[in-house]
């Protein structure tokens, strides 16, 4: 007996993938047309870093009826009377789901099987699902988008020293906003200078020692002087890495969420440059879905927004999910372009230190990774 899957190839490969995993079947066909030909030729490098099942790809046309029964036909008087044979439907064209399923559903030793966003694998035999327990790494997941992360961080990364001067980097923005503003944006857009001067006050830095010095005043006579020193200090004071460290370290509080990458570098896999196509802030998997989080301080432009929708769709696939965190809340019109675009949106300001609306955004987002997105 020989253990055969048919899958059908769209433009979502993550069912068809987990389907061939969950069954570790000896011999896969992928069933595509010449518009998802790529999309299964990708499939096929991936599996092969998975299983040794003989691989091969069918190209059916996509609408046209009377060719594609010819070809199932076809397809069907290849398969000997033992086999048994599992047909995914979950990807492809919706003529290729109707008519596979009408001439295997007939078949006593096939099965057909859709497998939905939430990664329940439904089986049209007996009309029962069960979840699929082979979870997908990061990689896996990229990799089946044909994007591979370049350049990532772990918060095991950040030292005790980051994570307490990322506080106090918070605590003096909040106590000098536009001095610290003015400052930090300076100097980080002129990495040639190592110091500037604006009105009373002035920053400087050292990257021998890895020292930012601060001195703060105004003419009302306010002034402070404090300095900051750890090994991503840059990256905390000049690249507002410190507000994507305090949320990172907030998501990791959830009970789904199994691994958190911040500043996730994407690359196109078949690139030969390998230069930087995208980077996500942060990037949250459990084991069952991903969660793309975009930090902003506050959203100035609108078309933030929009890159970060479209950037999801396009490395993360159909079933991913999204949301957008400010530090202060976010600005009417922003609200707006994010209730438009359907992500959701939090400010940390009002969650920092509310255990009751840390509890609720928890809540919120363990019943939004259940919930099915729109095509």
């Amino acid at each position: 007996m020989i253990k055969k899957h048919i899958a059908l190839v769209g433009g979502q490969p993550y069912p068809v993938y987990r389907g061939i995993i969950d069954h570790q079947p000896d011999e896969i066909i992928l069933v595509c047309s010449e518009g998802s030909e790529k999309q299964a030729e990708i499939l096929k490098r991936e599996i092969k870093n998975k299983t040794t099942a003989k691989i091969s790809i069918e190209l059916f046309a996509p609408v046209d009826l009377s060719k594609i029964r010819n070809k199932i036909s076809n397809l069907i008087r290849s398969i000997h009377e033992e086999d048994e044979v599992v047909v995914n439907l979950s990807s492809g064209t919706k003529p290729w789901s109707i008519l596979f399923y009408e001439y295997f559903c007939q078949m006593e030793d096939a099965r057909c099987i859709f497998i939905d966003q939430n990664n329940l694998l439904w089986d049209f035999t007996d009309n029962q699902s069960r979840p699929l327990n082979a979870s997908l790494t990061l990689d896996e997941t990229f990799g089946l988008n044909n994007i591979k992360v370049r350049n990532h961080r772990n918060l095991e990364d950040f030292s005790k020293e980051d994570i307490k001067t990322a506080k106090a980097i918070r605590d003096l923005r909040h106590k000098w906003p536009k001095e610290f503003k003015d400052l930090t944006e300076y100097l980080g857009s002129h990495p040639n200078l190592s110091s500037y001067t604006k009105d009373l006050s002035s920053l400087s830095w050292d990257p021998g020692t890895k020292t930012a010095h601060f001195l703060l005043a105004n003419k009302k006579g306010r002034a402070d002087e404090c300095q900051f020193s750890s090994p991503k200090v840059f990256h905390l004071l000049f690249k507002t890495g410190w507000f994507e460290l305090e949320v990172a370290q907030f998501l990791s509080e959830w009970e789904y969420a199994k691994e958190v990458w911040l500043n996730c570098e994407l690359t196109n896999l078949e690139s030969e440059k390998k230069s930087t196509i995208n980077e996500i802030d942060i990037i949250v998997n459990t084991s069952e879905k991903l969660l793309f989080v975009e930090c902003k301080t506050q959203v100035f432009n609108g078309t933030d927004i929009d890159k970060f929708g479209n950037a999801v769709k396009n490395y993360g696939g159909l079933a991913s999910k999204r949301i957008f965190i400010t530090d202060a809340i976010m600005k009417e019109e922003a609200q707006n372009k994010c209730a438009q675009a359907k992500i959701p949106f939090f400010a940390m300001g009002e969650m920092r230190d509310d255990e009751s609306k840390k509890k609720m955004f928890f809540k919120f987002l363990s019943k939004e990774m259940r919930m099915i997105n729109e095509k």
